[in-house]
């Protein structure tokens, strides 16, 4: 089969064909799927148009059974009839330069218009959160009582990852609706909220991640001192770690919570972690850093191991993240360790990640009100109790959970200081599946009540 000469752009139409006939060598192949790739994205260009596509019309063998594939332009003829018109390789060659250019105007052009897309497409997000903003807002005039969590928010968040595409990374899709929650939640529930420990703390990002960042946030000094804000009414809520990592239960909020009447209404778990945080987020400009002493403690292997030559890395102590914020914006040289979040709101660049010297810290914060949270049907219950000095004491009690078929997630005992400062007593820190309203949970707790030395329910709250 004999290919037929080569037809430039602009005769006959404008119509490139490219193609292969018998005989062409091993050379010619690698020629030709560049030809191919070539005339589909040529193709591409002249439908955007309006012009001829191009088509693939068949494959065939030669006599040596190797493929070659036949790619035609489809073109009106003079007598208004489709003429295919193939092209040798080597005149492929003389098109190259030309072909190349064109593609990458092609690309250009196709960037460009995926720019404008995602700008209408963003365009459309703003109008969507305006639009759940405003039925916050009405949500928060129509709302009478006293302030409560809505709880439905994780089952929403289950049922939009299960419908999504994939097209966006679930945990990425899992954050961005988190702060959509949070953010609307302080347009739907304006309340007071207490927390433990400077402005831009662990404690304070907690608060902010479930309330907010426009929510009213108040800092406390003490355990103690943040739950007398919600016993006092001066805040709805209030925000206090109840779990780490490396320590377990945190007894201190614990036992403090035992000495109230509030209540643990819901759960966050967050990672603490800190960064250096500077104006340029080149590491080689920081001189010094400026760190609350908490902060410094937790990093001061990370810290020591800035020193470079020919200087070393001075760090100062400030009372506040707040503070080292401040200082890091108003000098080159200045970095601050804080967190990521924070420092970002101060317009201050990473400089370095993971700067806590035992690595990130997962901690679970206890949201605590005065009021009990509502039943979600995907609950768990914080207890805490104390036992008689007897033997099978303790598996007496678990006794009573286990026949009723209540899942025990977790059980943890902590020395309390007793009446006599001689003994030793110990307290069973419990967290079990369901809700204390659940009929075999409101039964085994009863029946907990008159077996124990000592018990407390802490509170239900939907499982994170």
């Amino acid at each position: 089969m004999e290919a037929r000469g080569c037809v430039h752009p602009g005769e006959r139409g404008g119509g490139i064909a490219l193609g292969a006939g018998e005989g062409v060598d091993a050379g010619d192949d690698f020629v030709l799927r560049k030809a191919i790739d070539f005339a589909e994205r040529a193709g591409k260009t002249r439908r955007e148009r309006g012009q001829a596509r191009p088509r693939v019309v068949r494959r065939v063998l030669d006599s040596t059974k190797r493929e070659h594939l036949f790619v035609f332009f489809s073109q009106l003829g003079p007598g208004g009839a489709h003429e295919p018109i193939v092209q040798r390789p080597n005149a492929l060659r003389n098109l190259e330069v030309g072909s190349t250019l064109d593609c990458m105007s092609d690309h250009k052009r196709e960037i460009e218009e995926l720019r404008a897309e995602l700008a209408r497409v963003d365009g459309q997000i703003l109008a969507a959160l305006e639009k759940r903003a405003k039925a916050s807002r009405r949500a928060a005039e129509l709302r009478t009582g006293p302030a409560q969590l809505p709880l439905t928010e994780k089952a929403q968040l289950a049922t939009l990852l299960a419908r999504a595409s994939g097209d966006m990374p679930a945990p990425d899709l899992r954050a961005i609706f988190q702060q959509v929650y949070a953010s609307c939640l302080a347009l739907e529930l304006p309340v007071k909220v207490a927390y433990i420990g400077p402005e831009g703390g662990f404690a304070h990002a907690a608060a902010r991640a479930r309330f907010g960042a426009s929510a009213e946030l108040v800092a406390t000094d003490t355990i103690a001192a943040t739950l007398e804000e919600v016993a006092g009414h001066r805040a709805e809520f209030c925000v206090l770690p109840v779990e780490t990592t490396t320590e377990g239960p945190v007894q201190a909020t614990i036992f403090a919570l035992v000495a109230t009447d509030l209540k643990i209404v819901a759960e966050i778990e967050t990672v603490s972690d800190l960064c250096l945080m500077n104006r340029t987020g080149n590491e080689g400009d920081i001189e010094k850093v400026y760190a609350t002493a908490a902060d410094h403690a937790r990093a001061q292997k990370a810290l020591a191991a800035l020193g470079h030559k020919p200087q070393t890395v001075t760090v100062y102590d400030v009372k506040t993240p707040l503070l080292a914020c401040r200082l890091a914006a108003e000098d080159h040289g200045a970095a601050a360790l804080v967190t990521d979040g924070f420092g970002t709101e101060h317009e201050l660049q990473i400089a370095r990640r993971g700067m806590v010297d035992d690595g990130a810290e997962r901690v679970r914060y206890a949201i605590i009100g005065a009021r009990p949270s509502a039943r979600t049907g995907d609950d768990a219950t914080a207890c805490i109790f104390s036992v008689h000095d007897a033997p099978g004491a303790l598996l007496d009690i678990l006794r009573l959970f286990a026949e009723r078929g209540i899942n025990l997630r977790k059980i943890q005992s902590r020395p309390a200081r007793g009446a006599d400062p001689a003994e030793w007593t110990y307290m069973f820190f419990v967290e079990l599946s369901g809700h204390t309203t659940d009929r075999p949970l409101v039964s085994a707790l009863e029946d907990v009540r008159h077996k124990a030395r000592f018990f407390k329910v802490l509170g239900s709250y939907p499982s994170i």
